[in-house]
């Protein structure tokens, strides 16, 4: 997908960004630790690496960031993403909710992947390849009014394979 954007259009959309985050930071907060500066480094580093990248990208694109602090981030900070999902439920119900005109929509995408350390990796069906192959499955729901169009929730599905196995679930 390809943008046109001007200098006009991203005028004043870090602080409008930060505006829309600072409505999120409770999330990030726990007795011990504030990550709320890590996810606002992590979103900028997805918007300016458009979506895709790791993070050591994400940090050299995002001023005074480092790419140990996003990875803990994202794997070992204590933060729950279920509170996160919620607000983002409640937010698009008041901003675009509508029970005539809106719509909900479920789908799947799988991720392929290497070897069998990925939660919920094994054969199975990837519409991505069009075949059978070690993969990821997600099932998404979105939401969506006139052109406006987001996604509520997610579930990483787990193979039979996975749900047996205690020690792979552990």
């Amino acid at each position: 997908m390809e943008f046109s954007l001007s200098v006009k259009d991203l005028d004043g959309s870090h602080d409008k960004l930060q505006c829309f985050h600072d409505g999120y930071t409770l999330h990030f907060l726990t007795k011990t630790r504030n990550m709320a500066k890590q996810s606002f480094q992590y979103i900028q580093g997805k918007l300016l690496g458009k979506g895709r990248g790791n993070m050591c990208s994400y940090a050299k694109n995002v001023p005074d960031c480092n790419n140990q602090s996003l990875q803990h981030f994202v794997s070992n900070s204590p933060w729950n993403h279920r509170p996160v999902l919620d607000h983002i439920q409640r937010d698009v119900t008041e901003a675009i909710g509508d029970k005539n005109n809106g719509s909900i929509h479920v789908d799947e995408c799988c991720f392929p992947k290497q070897g069998k350390n990925s939660v919920g990796a094994a054969p199975q069906y990837c519409g991505r390849l069009g075949k059978i192959a070690n993969c990821q499955a997600g099932v998404f729901l979105g939401y969506t009014k006139d052109s406006h169009r987001t996604l509520i929730d997610e579930r990483l599905y787990l193979p039979q394979s996975w749900i047996t196995d205690k020690k792979r679930r552990r």
